[in-house]
């Protein structure tokens, strides 16, 4: 299944944009609608800073900053393209929620957020398809480096060195 993680990231990419057009083309900015009662609604939100709302420096410094991260990743993708499923499984989950914000920032100057999670006034920042898979990708990836450092840690205390991974 060596095209697994790359068909997972194209999917990630077009349900993001898919989900965040179908927002534009029925819902206005700042209108919110109960899917589950309270807990989950969608409410259409143009978010033009980072995570959240953070603003750091300007639109075209931030874009440049976008830009080169999803090159990075990219390139990590391909470079460990003969590692596990898990690991470029998750680094594909981050590049196609990557990329997805990335179209929209360079497209409108802004992410469309619209998944609004929380009860009553206790609400986690409106998120995106694209943002959710960023977190889950990431989380991936730290598990996986916290059972890679569990292994190592193990591997000192018995007195047995743990190999290096074979040269591709």
């Amino acid at each position: 299944m060596k095209g697994l993680p790359l068909l997972l990231s194209a999917g990630v990419l077009l349900l993001d944009q898919s989900t965040k057009r179908l927002v534009e083309r029925t819902m206005t900015p700042g209108e919110s609608v109960p899917v589950l009662g309270d807990v989950l609604r969608m409410t259409f939100v143009r978010n033009d800073g980072i995570a959240f709302g953070i603003h750091i420096g300007s639109g075209a410094l931030f874009n440049a900053f976008s830009v080169a991260a999803c090159v990075g990743v990219a390139y990590y993708f391909w470079k460990i393209r003969r590692e596990s499923n898990w690991l470029r499984s998750g680094t594909a989950l981050i590049l196609g929620g990557a990329a997805g914000n990335l179209i929209d920032r360079l497209a409108a100057g802004s992410v469309v957020d619209f998944i609004d999670a929380g009860i009553r006034s206790v609400r986690w920042p409106v998120f995106n398809v694209a943002d959710s898979a960023v977190v889950v990708g990431a989380g991936i990836l730290f598990l996986l480096m916290a059972r890679d450092e569990r292994a190592l840690r193990r591997g000192r205390r018995d007195g047995a060195g743990v190999q290096p991974p074979p040269a591709p």
